[in-house]
């Protein structure tokens, strides 16, 4: 099979599948530097193997704003790579960028190849700084219609999806669960080991990550356990509005910046377990990470969370906007090591079993078969 691979976003999130994919298929990606450099601008190839041939836009150093005709440009390129490698079907991973919404729907005109588009979230996040959702929605629901294939990752996007288009029908739409982001494994240093009563919240700091229910909850955890420490990391509109209430606290430690791959690794590798004290959410790459170190989470059972989840066996969820549960949650982690030891292998076998990029891989390519039958025959 020949597949055309568009990670002009969530190429983090693509990185093991494009592994997985080109052990059995001929695949092509289109992504950029930008994206490139969440991985590691300079070693990539590390990660993405040189059977991946690549074609890498050039969008460094950040602009917020690209020029009209650097999206002329990607428009061009990639109706050429339809032209010249023929693909079976083309994969994209849905954009925020609304620019490049356009571009894609401009430069699929007249272009009778199967379109499989990734929606990781049908609306945008509670306190997402992006194009406004006004602006965008009809470009992106044109896009979703003109899709041969929708894949997300939970059936709660899926009813969400089904939800904001009335005219989308439910078997047009394939769920294919996030898989473990396996690739942070090889950031860990030599030294990193997992450390006693160490709790983590980490990535990205938007309204939706809760870290108000943390900071509500963290003063519970500190009183009644006192060898308990707190590491937040990321950076954000949310960590600035709250960093105050962690201040002075010598238990807590904060790194209010854009974490490296091999910081988050060693964050990942030395914690006793994530916390998760979400508002809402479709998915999560953060659970995805600390499923890949076998670390047993704290989350709220939002959205995709309680399908990835069974609750005291695989983490611990708790309701929404309620620091006690999550207080108590991390106290019962911290404290009950039998539970902890079961649900961290319970969480290793999801991460090289179910979750694994090999086994979700496999269900991609049957989204494709699918796919490619919906659709007409292409000429050659």
């Amino acid at each position: 099979m020949r597949v055309l691979y568009g990670a002009h976003l969530h190429l983090p999130f693509s990185a093991d599948i494009l592994r997985c994919l080109a052990d059995e298929h001929t695949v092509h990606l289109f992504t950029t530097e930008r994206q490139l450099s969440y991985l590691d601008l300079k070693d990539w190839r590390s990660i993405i193997p040189q059977s991946v041939t690549a074609f890498i836009e050039r969008d460094l150093p950040d602009n917020t704003q690209l020029s009209s005709g650097f999206y002329v440009r990607a428009i061009r390129s990639l109706r050429r790579a339809i032209r010249e490698f023929k693909p079976n079907v083309l994969h994209l991973q849905e954009s925020f960028d609304a620019r490049r919404v356009l571009s894609w729907q401009l430069c699929l005109r007249n272009i009778n190849c199967p379109l499989v588009l990734t929606v990781h979230d049908p609306t945008p996040h509670q306190g997402e700084m992006i194009q406004s959702w006004s602006k965008r929605h009809r470009l992106q629901s044109a896009l979703r219609s003109r899709a041969t294939r929708i894949v997300t990752t939970a059936e709660a996007n899926k009813h969400r999806l089904l939800s904001l288009h009335q005219g989308l029908q439910p078997e047009k739409i394939g769920v294919v669960q996030h898989h473990v982001l396996e690739y942070y494994r090889r950031f860990v240093p030599a030294d990193a080991v997992q450390r006693d009563a160490n709790l983590l919240f980490f990535g990205r700091m938007i309204d939706y990550k809760g870290i108000d229910v943390l900071a509500d909850a963290w003063p519970i955890v500190r009183k009644r356990n006192a060898a308990a420490t707190l590491t937040i990391a990321g950076s954000g509109p949310s960590l600035d509005a709250h960093a105050s209430r962690f201040a002075n606290d010598e238990r807590v430690k904060i790194l209010n910046e854009r974490v490296s791959n091999e910081v988050a690794a060693r964050l990942l590798k030395e914690s006793t377990a994530v916390l998760l004290p979400y508002k809402g959410a479709t998915q999560s790459g953060v659970i995805a990470a600390a499923i890949a170190f076998g670390r047993a989470c704290v989350a709220s059972g939002v959205g995709g969370i309680s399908e990835t989840f069974k609750d005291g066996a695989t983490a611990l969820l708790i309701p929404p906007n309620d620091p006690e549960a999550l207080a108590e949650a991390a106290l019962k982690i911290l404290e009950d090591f039998a539970l902890r030891r079961s649900i961290e292998a319970a969480v290793e076998e999801l991460g090289f079993g179910a979750l694994s990029p090999a086994t979700l891989s496999r269900q991609l390519v049957d989204e494709y078969k699918v796919a490619m039958g919906s659709s007409r025959p292409r000429p050659e």
